[in-house]
């Protein structure tokens, strides 16, 4: 092989319409365009990502500088001249290697297979026939010097500015690169980034692996064919949720829930085919991704916009990185409902938010989605701004705070899916003995409680919690936390408890006493 240096030029770009980001998103916690570049690299190898100089990819910008990798900016859709700027220094026979960051399994070893064919055979052009070396859809490069650049630089067409070596290709020698091919035919199989299953497929290969940007091209190409990916069916939406925030992990006053065990369960599969869970709560992610069904259970989950630490305000970017880490982490491949986690970073960002929304929606990779809120007057905001939404919100028999008949005449227009949650308040209105530490209110009411369980035949508070969240006509789904199977088998004895209105109002009557830092589970 030559001792010039030979030009990789690694072709990328962030706003690919049918996976927002990829070039950022992260393969074995690597950004897609770093593993790409890593593995280009090796001895006369001069790797360069070319890229557009578009705001759309300056946060990929960002993530190469971090990384020590050298980077053109030049035009983002034609890319011929983008590749001709970025040439200008060179000589006019320096050997360009056209590669892309959609690709990851090419690496030094198999680009230089094919360079000393090209150099031995003093040819013009080299592409690789992926058919012809019994390779995955997705093993490619182009070989080519800048002279062959030039020739054509006054012949483009629209196709041709988009796709580089489209006039080379009468060029392209037949012979097989040998170290390139493959004795099992493998060419049924794709190795490209192109959607979201492509990047689940390719997680899982490189997952496999320790050391990602060294692993040989072949290997890969071995573990590649042992993913086996048919559609996931999801169940039957329920009424009931199930809290996943538990699940793996002790969470405020409940004890971790061994999801492996109640999932087969029957009276769980008739009443729980939900999960509610968020970004940050990992461990919950890895025991449901273990959940074995043939149809996979629905998952609502939440993340955040801008009130996250991520340097200079790329919120866009990591919103879409950090959901499909999320569809990763739990062996997905789409979410029933995305919520943001803060209403106030909804609403200063509700267009921006919208519109990534929608774009998922439009991939198929959530159904529904909305905002995770706290307070009425949150709720009413978006009724009257908005539609069409999902919210979740706090709601117990000791929140008096939440008009009904308000929210049902909004709900007329803006149809929502509403969801209740914190129906215990994180399990405190299950104590027997109070949960105020003031003495003299929690007296008052237990006082309350007594009467309103005596006046209804309310035997236990868990009948109390439930029954009345089952009235609420406005809600849709309710989520409820468990420790154990035992106590969902207790709150299935009362999942058609529900309270007439007026009896609504009374026992919301009763509690008006309570301050707000009595309900408030942002206070609690």
């Amino acid at each position: 092989m030559t001792d010039r240096k030979i030009n990789i030029f690694l072709q990328a770009r962030s706003n690919s319409d049918r996976l927002p980001f990829k070039s950022l998103a992260q393969v074995n916690k690597i950004p897609l365009v770093v593993l790409c570049a890593n593995r280009l690299m090796g001895k006369n190898f001069n790797v360069i990502v070319l890229t557009s100089k578009e705001k759309s990819d300056d946060y990929l910008v960002e993530l190469l500088k971090e990384n020590q990798i050298k980077f053109f900016r030049g035009h983002l859709n034609n890319v011929y001249k983008r590749f001709l700027d970025c040439a200008k220094n060179l000589k006019k026979d320096d050997i360009i290697i056209r590669t892309t960051a959609d690709n990851p399994f090419v690496d030094y070893a198999f680009v230089k297979n094919a360079l000393n064919i090209f150099l031995k055979n003093g040819e013009t052009y080299r592409g690789i026939d992926y058919k012809k070396h019994n390779l995955p859809y997705g093993m490619s490069l182009e070989i080519f010097r800048k002279e062959l650049l030039l020739k054509y630089r006054n012949k483009l067409t629209l196709s041709s500015k988009e796709h580089v070596t489209s006039h080379f290709y009468k060029y392209a020698s037949q012979e097989i690169v040998e170290k390139n091919k493959l004795l099992e035919n493998f060419s049924n199989l794709s190795c490209t980034l192109d959607t979201f299953n492509d990047y689940k497929k390719l997680s899982y290969v490189f997952n496999s692996f320790k050391q990602p940007t060294k692993v040989p091209w072949w290997k890969l190409i071995y573990s590649l064919k042992t993913y086996n990916h048919t559609e996931i069916q999801y169940l039957p939406k329920t009424k009931y949720i199930l809290g996943g925030a538990q699940i793996g992990n002790k969470y405020a006053n409940f004890n971790k829930l061994n999801i492996e065990k109640i999932f087969g369960k029957k009276l769980f599969s008739e009443n729980f085919t939900n999960i509610d869970t968020a970004f940050n709560y990992s461990k919950s992610h890895e025991k449901i991704s273990k959940i074995n069904s043939k149809k996979n259970i629905n998952i609502m989950t939440k993340l955040n916009y801008s009130n996250i630490d991520v340097h200079k305000h790329y919120y866009k970017e990591n919103f879409f990185i950090n959901f499909y880490k999320i569809l990763i982490s739990l062996n997905q491949d789409k979410l029933d409902t995305l919520l943001l986690h803060d209403f106030n970073d909804f609403k200063k960002n509700s267009l921006a938010i919208i519109k990534i929304f929608e774009k998922l929606h439009s991939l198929k990779l959530i159904e529904n989605y909305g905002v995770s809120i706290y307070y009425p007057k949150e709720l009413f905001f978006l009724m009257e701004n908005f539609s069409e939404l999902t919210v979740q919100l706090p709601i117990n028999f000791v929140d008096y705070r939440w008009d009904e008949a308000k929210i049902n005449w909004l709900n007329k227009k803006s149809k929502f899916i509403l969801i209740g949650r914190s129906i215990f308040l994180r399990g405190k209105l299950l104590k027997q003995n109070g949960y105020i530490k003031d003495n003299v209110i929690n007296n008052i009411f237990k006082k309350k409680l007594s009467y309103i369980k005596k006046k209804y035949t309310v035997k236990t508070n868990l009948e109390l919690c439930i029954g009345y969240v089952n009235s609420l006509s406005y809600l849709n789904h309710i989520v409820i936390g468990f420790e154990n199977y035992d106590q969902i088998k207790e709150a299935m004895k009362y999942k058609n408890k529900k309270f007439k209105q007026d009896h609504r109002k009374v026992i919301n009557k009763q509690f008006e006493f309570l301050d707000s830092k009595y309900i408030n589970i942002l206070k609690i």
